[in-house]
């Protein structure tokens, strides 16, 4: 597979018998060790092999929870998916807008630091409070913190990576102060969370 990308899912709908039945789905590709793939839920939902030439067939289900769980007016579960890239949500929701007619919807949050990627579509921070992501080596042991202000990412660098970090340094520089004090076999990535839609209007523009 090419450069991950790990996303976090989650499906919530106000019709639970209705999500049940997604999830019994879901559930099963995830336990079937063969089939814990997209293009396997796909075929679950009745879909044939020509409708699917463009899915990618490598895009996996890593983790599902064992339950559905209510939150607020609406029911919800939470899955992993890995793919190659970005986060390739688009092939998931045209599953449910066909065979839920849009019921059925998700949020999702997508980390692959070392291709830039740190998006959501959570709005509202209905799932996905952090907002910063620090993800550093050294001597081949790796550290991932989030973070839910800036402050707090501030404060962790100072105290345990680089005194000489400045609230006005931009991320680049931050990130070669703290390299130069950590030791062999190093990296260093900072990340700041964005919005779907904000790569969107990006790109139409």
């Amino acid at each position: 597979m090419a450069n991950e990308c790990n996303n976090m899912v989650w499906f919530y709908s106000r019709d639970k018998k209705l999500l049940q039945s997604f999830f019994n789905k879901f559930r099963a590709c995830y336990d079937d060790l063969y089939a814990s793939y997209i293009y396997q839920l796909f075929l679950a939902h009745g879909y044939k092999e020509a409708e699917l030439q463009e899915l990618d067939r490598g895009d996996m289900i890593v983790d599902c929870d064992g339950i559905i769980s209510k939150q607020d007016s609406f029911y919800f579960f939470q899955a992993e998916t890995e793919t190659s890239w970005t986060p390739n949500v688009e092939s998931l929701q045209k599953l449910l807008c066909e065979r839920y007619k849009d019921k059925i919807k998700l949020i999702y949050f997508a980390d692959a630091s070392e291709d830039g990627i740190y998006i959501t579509n959570d709005y509202n921070g209905v799932f996905v409070n952090e907002q910063y992501k620090l993800d550093y080596a050294e001597d081949g042991e790796s550290t991932v913190e989030y973070f839910k202000t800036y402050d707090d990412l501030l404060e962790y660098i100072r105290y345990f990576l680089s005194k000489t970090v400045s609230d006005l340094d931009d991320f680049p520089t931050m990130e070669r102060k703290i390299m130069k004090n950590l030791k062999a076999d190093a990296y260093c990535y900072i990340t700041h969370v964005k919005y779907d839609y904000e790569l969107k209007e990006r790109s139409a523009a």
